[in-house]
């Protein structure tokens, strides 16, 4: 009988464990993609790049 680990999930088999490395992967890719929206989106609302938003900043503390 398989063993049952917390929550009632069961020991992994091979092809989750294949899986795993790529699910890593994509939800660095997924962070990143979500970084360059936020890039864009402050350029459109503030009408400059991060960049020069950051160093005003820096410049006014």
């Amino acid at each position: 009988m398989e063993k049952q680990y917390l929550r009632g999930l069961k020991k992994e088999d091979k092809s989750t464990k294949e899986l795993k490395p790529f699910a890593k992967g994509n939800k660095k890719g997924t962070l990143a993609a979500l970084a360059v929206l936020g890039y864009f989106i402050q350029g459109m609302n503030t009408g400059v790049g991060p960049l020069q938003n950051l160093l005003d900043n820096l410049a006014n503390a």
